[in-house]
């Protein structure tokens, strides 16, 4: 992922390429990466009790279901992505 802004403030510098990165309480990272495997992906927190409260994306590229078919787990904020 290419970290874009922290908090609204756009990075500075190098692009920074990274894999993971931390998120503190209450702040806010906008990132950009390149998607070149379709698919259906999740984004989550590596903290597990954050993960359950919802610190948790799934990306879908358009026309990919899952194996079972459908849309599994598709809510709000689960839609698809391309």
């Amino acid at each position: 992922m290419l970290i874009l802004s922290r908090d609204g403030t756009p990075a500075t510098g190098s692009p920074l390429w990274v894999d993971t990165f931390d998120v503190r309480p209450s702040e806010t990272r906008e990132v950009a990466f390149r998607g070149g495997n379709r698919g259906i992906w999740m984004n989550h927190c590596h903290n597990l009790p954050h993960a359950h409260q919802g610190m948790m994306l799934r990306l879908r590229d358009d026309g990919v279901t899952t194996p079972s078919g459908g849309s599994h787990g598709a809510g709000p904020g689960h839609g698809p992505t391309t």
